[in-house]
């Protein structure tokens, strides 16, 4: 049983620092944008994208 936790646990955890890095180099600066042009068409293009990301099935995020 042990084993097969082990042989997993490096797929899981690259594929947890890649989200990570992922959001870091992309959410975090849509962020800052979005609260630096707070009520403009950017921050609502930075919303849309956030609930469409969010709407998205994870087996459809997955496969890409």
């Amino acid at each position: 049983m042990s084993q097969l936790l082990a042989q997993r646990l490096e797929p899981t955890l690259s594929i947890a620092a890649l989200t990570m890095l992922i959001t870091l180099l992309v959410a975090v600066p849509l962020g800052t944008l979005a609260a630096y042009r707070a009520g403009t068409w950017i921050d609502r293009l930075v919303m849309l994208f956030a609930v469409l990301a969010f709407s998205l099935p994870v087996f459809w995020s997955a496969t890409c």
